[in-house]
């Protein structure tokens, strides 16, 4: 299993994997800026600094630096502008509120109250809506009217329709005196930063792999349904030729779902493909109701904030670079290599012995065994008509009210397999399948006259 890239902390957990009739990932989050708008004109893919006014790379260098772990560019002297700046207050990136917010101060001045700079990041459409101006591509802080925040907003969702996660970053400067009282309004929006969050490596196949294997695959992400679309679309979870690409209920809001009922919830559960803008509480909820409706449910996580739905699934699945310790904690497989194309693996070792997972799935299996077990039925009723004798077919085309009986329950069978399936749970078989049934039950035949 190590060879594989797998950890499998508990050993069950691999059987329970075989029978998963849905998996619930992330996307990548090993995000690249792609654009960046300073005020509403766009630069270059890797803007440097002659590009950028002075004091609005100045701010970027204060905001990015000091409120982010990431790497960056624009020429930034990470320790330097460390030492250069005292940090008062840190409010830490929240997934509720989708905002980080850090408060510091020069440490070049003398003056104990000098001013205090506020940065802010999050998702661009909550910050955007605490902004009252913004600067622009040389410097200049101007207002924002009504026009200029549809301007704005066209570029969040232009971005979002690109597959891009759209980030934005303000600041606001209070005077030292008023100490570290948060202020949520009136902020001077930076710029508007377009980021790529790509699917996992060779993610296309591992999902065409699990679907073959008849396991649904859902994505859970935070982006906005422009974006999320997008990137099922890309990942093959939504498929151009897919009736799911029309399907509005395919595609959800996690603020949506959590206002339905009850009912509606599990009505519709099993019909998402996609939950954007999904905080920790939708996902546990989605697996919750995922479970209700009698599926065996699988769910991939790396944030402590998924420990909830790691421990609420039938499998968690952590990521072994990337997932905190927490997050490792509460699962019961760990992916080393934070790659989706191990789970299939993960996958082929619970299932049916001696059968690939791409060719016979959990609910053909379980259709076949009952089907079986029907047919054996049907022939222990033809030995059992005569007990002491071998010959049971003696005087059978008499007894117009056995071959009735025979009849119908075969009949029966055939409807409850073919016909009635979305009630029975079952799945229907071909040709092959009821001939490799049927032979399975005329072995059980002679077996009587022993």
């Amino acid at each position: 299993m190590i060879a594989d890239k797998v950890i499998v902390r508990k050993r069950s957990a691999c059987e329970t994997m075989g029978s998963a009739t849905t998996i619930c990932i992330l996307t990548l989050n090993q995000m690249k800026v792609t654009k960046f708008w300073p005020g509403q004109d766009p630069i270059g893919e890797d803007p440097n600094s002659s590009s950028i006014a002075t004091n609005v790379l100045n701010l970027i260098q204060q905001g990015v630096a000091l409120n982010t772990t990431g790497s960056h560019s624009l020429g930034m002297e990470m320790e330097k502008l460390k030492q250069n700046y005292t940090i008062l207050l840190v409010e830490a990136f929240n997934s509720e509120k989708k905002r980080s917010r850090v408060s510091i101060r020069s440490t070049t001045t003398k003056d104990d109250n000098s001013t205090i700079h506020v940065h802010w990041k999050g998702a661009a459409e909550i910050i955007l809506a605490m902004c009252s101006s913004y600067y622009d591509v040389f410097g200049r802080v101007k207002n924002m009217d009504g026009n200029k925040r549809m301007i704005f907003e066209k570029i969040i969702a232009d971005m979002a329709a690109s597959s891009l996660r759209c980030l934005a970053l303000a600041h606001v400067q209070i005077p030292g005196q008023e100490g570290h009282e948060l202020k949520e309004d009136g902020l001077a929006l930076i710029g508007l930063v377009g980021i790529e969050d790509p699917c996992r490596p060779k993610v296309r196949k591992a999902v065409d792999d699990c679907q073959k294997a008849g396991v649904n695959v859902t994505m859970i992400t935070g982006d906005d349904v422009f974006a999320a679309r997008e990137i099922a679309t890309e990942c093959g979870i939504l498929r151009l030729d897919d009736q799911d690409m029309n399907d509005t209920e395919a595609v959800a809001e996690g603020e949506v779902y959590w206002n339905y009922t009850p009912e509606e919830r599990l009505e519709r559960v099993g019909k998402i493909r996609v939950m954007a803008r999904s905080f920790p509480g939708d996902k546990l909820l989605m697996v919750q109701c995922l479970k209700e409706k009698c599926h065996v449910v699988a769910v991939t996580g790396r944030g402590t904030n998924d420990s909830q739905s790691l421990k609420e699934a039938n499998i968690g699945l952590c990521m072994g670079i990337m997932g905190t310790q927490v997050a490792k904690e509460s699962s019961d497989i760990i992916i080393l290599d934070d790659n989706f194309a191990s789970i299939p693996k993960v996958l082929g070792w619970g299932r049916f012995s001696g059968e690939s997972i791409f060719h016979v799935n959990d609910r053909v299996k379980d259709t076949m065994i009952l089907n079986t077990s029907v047919l054996c039925q049907v022939f222990n009723q033809v030995n059992a008509r005569k007990l002491e004798k071998k010959n049971v077919f003696k005087g059978i085309h008499k007894n117009k009210l056995f071959l009735g009986i025979i009849g119908m329950t075969i009949v029966l069978q055939m409807a409850v397999v073919e016909l009635l399936k979305k009630f029975t749970d079952t799945e229907s078989l071909s040709m092959g399948k009821w001939g490799a049934c049927l032979g399975i039950a005329v072995l059980s035949w002679p077996i009587g006259w022993f």
